[in-house]
């Protein structure tokens, strides 16, 4: 018989994820609603994720946990006047991948995932009892947890996305230095790049492979992560910033350079100024790399696909699993179809919460 599953996964309305009653994980102490809750987990620096964690780090005996790749970009996103303050702060643990830290009766340990630089599951037990929380992922070399008897499970795909064709990074990279290149060659000589943070410095990596001495923009926060990844592996060469989050780079006419933003509504895309060819990677209804408004897609895969899911769930073989039914999910119908899915294969499966939150005007 399952446990009470309220003491054991209860995902907040607005996304927090809260584990055994105790662990805060991904999101914000809203309202003060988590206070007495002393433990906190990031899995990476993705913004429907990483909220709150400046938050939690100023909580009394408070203790935070992430891969020590999440550490050090999150210590870059949240400076503050260019002070990563968060580097030096000794409740906030950076750990090795697998490496298990043991605390208030909890064993704690991220996982490897297929996502952004620095994503990981977090898989926490105690005694008997064992939760995955999978966060976003591809299934591709992302490792399976064992003996997980809970799985949180993301459900960013739904119904909508089963016909989508999305492309593998390997193919998005050659597409994306291809059509730069193109645009470089023509009279514009000009490119804005649109994406989320994480993926946004992979593309600057890239470019920078093919196009070294070419100018690069950016702003101060995203050079500072632009570093970290730098540091990290990814090379992304001299980056020129702006503390002006919405900066208008300086450059002579006829001066070719590429811009990096970390916008991915289409809407926000379009308004940037000044007028120029852009890029935006990211997931899209699919890749369109013609377009007489100068607004070219490549929909780059970042999350897994719903047969990526259900493969992945089937390899894990949890007892239960509670899909992520908050607003961090755009899609209000995604748990409720992946839910279906998985029931089809015989999983015990719920939602939490059980109506998604545009549905109850939360």
């Amino acid at each position: 018989m399952l446990d009470n599953l309220q003491k054991i996964v209860n995902i907040r309305p607005w996304g927090t994820i809260i584990l055994f009653d105790k662990i805060i994980c991904d999101g914000p102490n809203q309202n003060g609603a988590e206070d007495g809750k002393k433990i906190s987990c990031f899995t990476h620096i993705h913004d429907d994720h990483i909220k709150g964690l400046d938050g939690v780090l100023g909580g009394i005996n408070s203790e935070v946990y992430s891969t020590n790749e999440t550490k050090e970009l999150a210590s870059a996103l949240f400076a503050e006047n260019g002070v990563e303050w968060m580097s030096d702060r000794e409740n906030f643990k950076g750990l090795p991948l697998k490496d298990v830290v043991s605390t208030n009766g909890f064993d704690i340990s991220f996982e490897n995932t297929n996502h952004i630089l620095g994503s990981g599951q977090l898989v926490v037990r105690k005694n008997e009892q064992s939760i995955c929380y999978s966060s976003d992922f591809m299934l591709k070399n992302t490792s399976i947890p064992k003996d997980i008897k809970y799985l949180v499970l993301d459900t960013t795909h739904g119904e909508h996305s089963e016909n989508q064709r999305f492309d593998s990074p390997t193919d998005s990279k050659k597409m994306i230095v291809e059509k730069v290149r193109e645009i470089l060659n023509s009279s514009n000589k000009r490119v804005n790049i649109h994406a989320s943070r994480g993926t946004l410095q992979l593309a600057m990596s890239w470019l920078r492979d093919e196009f070294y001495e070419l100018p690069f923009f950016a702003s101060a926060k995203d050079t500072s992560i632009a570093k970290k990844y730098t540091s990290l592996g990814h090379n992304c060469g001299k980056i020129i910033e702006d503390k002006d989050e919405n900066f208008i780079p300086i450059f002579r006419d006829g001066e070719p350079f590429i811009r990096f933003l970390a916008t991915k509504k289409n809407s926000e895309c379009e308004l940037v100024e000044p007028r120029i060819n852009s890029i935006k990677i990211g997931s899209t209804t699919s890749t369109s790399l013609t377009s007489n408004s100068g607004m070219f897609l490549v929909n780059l895969q970042e999350h897994a696909s719903i047969d990526e899911m259900i493969e992945y769930v089937e390899q894990v073989s949890p007892e239960h699993i509670i899909l992520d039914n908050s607003k961090r999910i755009n899609g209000k119908d995604n748990a409720t179809y992946l839910e279906k899915k998985l029931r089809e294969k015989s999983f015990s499966v719920s939602k939490s919460p059980d109506i998604h939150p545009s549905n109850r005007n939360f």
